[in-house]
């Protein structure tokens, strides 16, 4: 798993990682120290079982798309399920999971 850190000149660090363009990590100095804002699993084996999409980004779409079906231009697209009866963040290969 790759990851690139930010930093800038604040000592603000902000961690990616390559793993479903995720958020790792984002530190913020206050105090003299630098505290945790997000809440995201630490390794890839936690992150491959994440139910919850922490720090992930979604997609090809984000929410839940009804039936799992939709119509554009008069044409119906059905998706695959993943959530009940419904598509959601993109369905069972969506953008968090590469």
């Amino acid at each position: 798993m790759q990851r690139i850190e930010l930093i800038n000149s604040n000592g603000m660090k902000v961690l990616l990682v390559d793993y479903g363009a995720r958020i790792a990590s984002i530190l913020v100095p206050c105090n003299g120290e630098l505290l945790e804002m997000t809440v995201t699993p630490k390794d890839k084996a936690l992150l491959e079982k994440d139910l919850f999409y922490l720090g992930a980004t979604c997609g090809p779409v984000c929410n839940r798309i009804s039936n799992a079906s939709f119509s554009l231009n008069g044409i119906v697209y059905r998706l695959r399920k993943n959530d009940g009866k419904n598509c959601l963040h993109g369905g069972e290969n969506n953008i968090s999971l590469r």
